[in-house]
């Protein structure tokens, strides 16, 4: 079965009728499950048979003898970093070169003999050649899409309703609820910063702070708007209706990452509003936060002591702050820019929940899952996460070539005027 797959969220790089998914129907209340395979266009791009990548990867190794040229002693602080980044690459690239040289002579040892099992002996050999060029290529495309220096922070997660009333509620609990279980699934741990609930038990909006490895890793791509399809509890006439709400991933910086001075706070308290124990809306124990130079706001009402509540928002101020000095970075990154979604309703999503057909579509990878469980927030958003890993290596991939042959192409034409 055919399918169309887009590596980009805006429609660059379209491969049509390149790669087919197997879809193994089980029944209709089980999942569905599906094998992906990558397209050979995308496949053949980024191997060593692309003049284009094979320039590229030798420009990694011209890099590294200039920086090894003089003695490292005498290297900034920047250029060891760069060496360290690079000679992993530049290691499986000489024995990249390898292989496809090992693998030219035996094609044309091939095309000489005339002995039959010489020739079955240099298939075989062809065949494991050719079999670990394609592990190297792999492993390249690891290693030169490094992991960012942030993937390990803890993070903040923050669910809103958007547009839908009611229902849009509801379903945010929902979300909210497979995230939680997601952090369970992943072995995290989590502490409810904010939950501010509505009146037929949906979610207004929620905060959670989850602790763990990689956790940034695993939910960075999570941040957006989810679009929900479904016939509400309160719909009688049986209509479908499109709901939204939207996630925001915020890492946690270290206190070196973001230090705030007192100065620049403005420290607001007030009655805590909505359910709650003998205390509520007797005293200002609810604390708002506001950072002056950035107008950023973060406020607290979940506990009952002040100090704590100021502690909480001051926590989640710093969050905000941190993810804001991070999109501005990212918004200069084509392939972090590309994963990035509008803030809008309806129609600006970074998923869909067909309840009737129960399917969950994420519209960056255009992928589709058919799954009942999906908002139990184990195996099936797990697998998915994993392959918008893969996506997001190769937009990472894609446009640090894209960027190299454009300087190639300025080179020629400097040169040439």
């Amino acid at each position: 079965m055919r399918m169309q797959l887009c590596r980009t969220l805006n429609n660059v790089m379209c491969i049509k009728n390149s790669s087919f998914t197997l879809k193994t129907f089980i029944n209709h209340n089980q999942r569905i499950n599906i094998r992906k395979y990558a397209t050979k266009p995308v496949r053949d791009r980024f191997t060593y048979t692309n003049p284009n990548y094979a320039s590229y990867l030798s420009s990694i190794e011209e890099e590294m003898k200039m920086l090894n040229k003089d003695n490292t002693n005498n290297l900034s602080k920047s250029d060891h970093k760069r060496l360290r980044e690079i000679t992993p690459a530049v290691e499986l690239i000489k024995e990249l070169k390898m292989k496809v040289a090992e693998l030219q002579e035996l094609s044309a040892f091939e095309n000489k003999t005339q002995d039959q099992e010489m020739e079955n002996m240099i298939l075989d050999e062809k065949k494991e050649c050719s079999d670990r060029i394609q592990e190297i290529e792999n492993q390249l495309i690891e290693v030169l899409c490094e992991e960012e220096r942030i993937d390990n922070n803890d993070i903040i997660l923050e669910v809103t309703a958007g547009v839908g009333g009611q229902e849009a509620m509801l379903f945010t609990a929902e979300v909210f609820n497979m995230y939680m279980n997601y952090v369970t699934f992943k072995g995290w741990s989590q502490e409810i910063l904010a939950y501010e609930i509505s009146d037929q038990g949906g979610i207004r909006r929620a905060s959670m702070e989850i602790k763990g490895h990689n956790v940034f890793k695993h939910l960075k791509y999570e941040g957006g708007v989810h679009r929900v399809q479904r016939v509400p509890q309160t719909e009688r006439s049986g209509r479908i209706h499109t709901s939204t709400m939207a996630v925001a991933i915020l890492p946690q910086p270290t206190e070196i990452d973001v230090v705030l001075n007192s100065k620049d706070l403005r420290i607001e308290t007030f009655r805590a509003t909505g359910a709650g124990g003998q205390s509520v809306n007797k005293t200002d124990s609810a604390v708002r936060v506001i950072h002056i130079p950035t107008g950023i706001v973060s406020e607290c009402q979940e506990e009952r002591f002040q100090a704590r509540n100021k502690d909480k928002a001051i926590k989640v101020l710093r969050s905000r702050i941190y993810q804001k000095e991070l999109e501005a970075q990212m918004s200069e990154q084509k392939a972090l820019r590309k994963f990035q979604m509008g803030s809008g309703g309806r129609s600006e999503k970074i998923r869909t929940y067909n309840f009737k057909e129960s399917r969950v579509t994420d519209h960056r990878i255009h992928q589709n899952i058919y799954s009942k469980e999906f908002l139990s927030g184990g195996q099936d958003l797990d697998d998915l996460i994993k392959t918008l890993w893969t996506e997001s290596k190769y937009l990472s991939l894609e446009a640090m070539l894209d960027d190299y042959c454009e300087s190639i192409k300025l080179r020629e034409k400097k040169k040439n005027s």
